[in-house]
């Protein structure tokens, strides 16, 4: 039986990385896989760029066309909006069109359509509709969104994300307080991911003056690098702030950080279903995160661990609650949801649903 031609992409290698490769090796056994990011860790390239009217995404798209036509794949795998935007674009038209799942791992706009960026991002996707076979979605918000715009001409799915892996149990220390001249008395927070402004760390930084201010013994380390950094720099700079937040640059391993920190903090306007959280439960940290999609998800069912979007005066307020409680550090909160989104709980649904959008 001749073996099926793949494409499994998305818009960078870290997130295919982090996020995909026991689902490539269980496809490779069967089909001929071919793997596209932005860089040169996989078969194929594209130059995609994160701002969406970039000219290098114009390139990326005529380059995703000559594959598409040079390989005629028969299923195509896309995951992140920009890199799943441009593959049904340049599949548009197509003599042999492939099968196309498209696995969202959060719209980038939400359900009140606020701004013009809103409004276009949601064009985008309905201008697209019809080079989806299947949609994947990993949230509430996002699956609503789905079915009100009609934004798959196949079926809509809503899954449990793509599975937390088990964690290394014997992470190195870093010694992460004795770093930062910190005691055991202060209040250390961690937030991890990419300085941007989807994940709002200006938000915190602010937050953080307003509790030292108040007198309070806390400190914030982000975890991660983007496009924001000078600007969180500037802001950390014209705050006088510099021994209080931490920059720690982006890191391959996460764990040794989430092992030394007493509260784990998010300020995101908007995710899927954020894998930064479910490291933060799987060590059993006390989380305070925004009221967003995603986030409501993952921690709907602990009412302190949400404060609404943007909401200075509650984050410190609900900061200082947890703070007065005393339930802190590693292993002082449980999370029985957290099963249901490991790896082994959701890999065989997730590769069968892989494999569904396989043509008969």
């Amino acid at each position: 039986m001749k073996r099926q031609k793949v494409l499994y992409c998305a818009s960078t290698d870290t997130h295919l990385l982090r996020f995909h490769l026991p689902y490539i090796k269980a496809l490779s056994k069967t089909c001929d896989v071919c793997v596209m990011g932005n860089g040169s860790t996989f078969s194929h390239k594209a130059p995609f760029c994160k701002q969406m009217l970039s000219p290098k995404n114009l390139l990326a798209l005529l380059e995703i066309r000559r594959l598409l036509r040079r390989e005629r794949f028969d299923l195509i795998l896309t995951h992140t909006a920009l890199a799943s935007f441009l593959v049904r674009l340049a599949a548009k038209g197509l003599s042999r069109p492939p099968r196309i799942t498209v696995t969202v791992h959060g719209y980038l706009f939400s359900e009140k359509l606020c701004s013009a960026k809103d409004r276009l991002l949601l064009l985008c996707e309905k201008l697209v509709r019809g080079q989806t076979d299947l949609l994947l979605v990993m949230n509430r918000e996002d699956l609503a969104l789905a079915k009100r715009y009609d934004l798959s001409q196949g079926k809509i799915r809503l899954i449990r994300g793509m599975g937390l892996p088990a964690r290394e149990r014997n992470a190195k220390p870093i010694h992460l307080r004795r770093r930062l001249g910190l005691s055991d008395k202060d209040l250390l927070c961690l937030y991890v991911g990419e300085l941007s402004k989807r994940k709002n760390q200006l938000f915190l930084i602010r937050a953080f003056h307003t509790l030292r201010q108040k007198g309070e013994d806390v400190f914030l380390v982000l975890v991660g690098d983007g496009a924001e950094r000078e600007t969180i720099l500037e802001e950390i700079r014209k705050r006088h702030m510099e021994d209080t937040v931490f920059l720690a640059g982006e890191e391959k391993e996460v764990y040794p950080y989430l092992l030394e920190a007493d509260l784990y903090v998010s300020a995101s306007r908007s995710e899927g279903l954020p894998f930064n959280l479910l490291e933060a439960m799987e060590v059993g940290l006390p989380i305070l995160a925004s009221r967003v999609k995603g986030q409501e998800d993952l921690l709907g069912d602990c009412p302190d661990a949400l404060y609404p979007e943007g909401d200075e005066e509650a984050f410190c307020r609900c900061l200082l609650a947890l703070k007065k409680a005393g339930r802190l550090g590693r292993g002082s909160h449980a999370y029985p949801k957290l099963d249901r989104y490991r790896l082994d709980s959701v890999f065989a649904e997730n590769l069968a649903l892989l494999r569904g959008g396989m043509p008969k």
